[in-house]
């Protein structure tokens, strides 16, 4: 996906961010990852979003755990990688992310410098839907000239509270983009109090650019899709062409 802002410095023109939600990894390595793997290691993105659900049972985390540590330090990335928890996750997976080297942002602002310019991230927090503040857009500064601001949250709905923050980007999954899907795509089930047309895609969602991710993994005990194939999204940064 490409991506123009008005504004965006010259350092920040082509910078690739990977976003990975929805992995719901189980107690074996599926083997489609190898393939992500080898693409990811061939051409590195300059950062990795990781936006959620990597475990499938937060209640029984330890047969997941060894295939996501062998997931996060396996994806190279020139600038690291962040996450948010999922509702799959639980807390406790969130310091075993930080020991593998991903910077948990759940309920933070964090600024990272690429090619010596600034992306402002905020993360969400998780794994509950409850777990987000009615004041929580207004916990941050305001929006600074030349630096892209960008949400991620595990749940589309949460871009409710997002208007506030102004944010230029709001990247989420959870949804599965319906996982079971009528032909042409129709959701089924969405997960998400959104309507159905929001399950995934990119949207100008009241002028805030909503990316909804299908995500990698299943939901449900029911390992498939149905006309909704799994996704991992790069985001390209470009500069909006002056009117």
């Amino acid at each position: 996906m490409r991506f123009a802002l008005g504004g965006l410095p010259d350092a920040l023109v082509g910078v690739r961010l990977l976003h990975v939600t929805d992995l719901h990894l189980r107690g074996t390595w599926p083997h489609g990852l190898d393939d992500l793997v080898k693409k990811v290691k061939s051409d590195p993105p300059d950062l990795i979003l990781y936006g959620g659900d990597q475990a499938h049972n937060m209640h029984h985390l330890k047969p997941s755990l060894p295939h996501i540590e062998r997931l996060v330090k396996a994806l190279p990335s020139k600038c690291g990688a962040v996450a948010v928890l999922g509702n799959h996750d639980g807390d406790l997976l969130g310091p075993m992310l930080e020991e593998w080297g991903v910077k948990m942002i759940g309920h933070q602002r964090l600024d990272v410098s690429v090619n010596g310019a600034t992306i402002e991230l905020i993360g969400y927090p998780g794994p509950e839907r409850a777990d987000i503040e009615e004041e929580m857009g207004r916990h941050w500064p305001a929006k600074r000239s030349g630096i892209p601001r960008i949400v991620v949250s595990h749940y589309p709905d949460l871009i409710h509270f997002a208007h506030k923050m102004d944010p230029d980007l709001y990247l989420a999954g959870h949804t599965h983009g319906g996982q079971i899907c009528l032909p042409g795509g129709f959701p089924i089930l969405r997960h998400d109090s959104l309507t159905r047309k929001y399950c995934r895609g990119v949207h100008n969602y009241e002028n805030i650019c909503l990316l909804v991710d299908r995500g990698v993994g299943f939901s449900s005990m029911l390992q498939m899709r149905a006309w909704c194939p799994s996704e991992v999204i790069e985001v390209r940064l470009e500069r909006l062409a002056a009117s």
